[in-house]
């Protein structure tokens, strides 16, 4: 995502969060029946994947669906963008 970002732009990543219960069995039920899946993930890990990508965290939420499901969305800008503006 950083690679095709436009300089001080910023990218929003809405997906299933893993910190809900119903997130958390189909994570596990698409592990075992779909060959093509990866993972879902916590809100947290999710902060942690784009910090190591430098993006910097704009704003993130999570959205509630219902009782047991839902999604979070995060705005990230990429930490390289902030600073380059500063080099001499």
């Amino acid at each position: 995502m950083r690679r095709v970002l436009r300089a001080g732009g910023s990218v929003v990543v809405m997906d299933w969060c893993k910190d809900y219960i119903f997130c958390r069995l189909f994570d596990i039920a698409l592990r075992l029946i779909e060959p093509a899946y990866q993972r879902c993930y916590t809100q947290r890990e999710f902060h942690r994947l784009l910090a190591s990508a430098q993006f910097d965290i704009q704003s993130a939420r999570r959205v509630r669906i219902d009782v047991v499901w839902g999604l979070m969305i995060a705005t990230g800008v990429d930490r390289r963008a902030c600073y380059a503006s500063f080099d001499v």
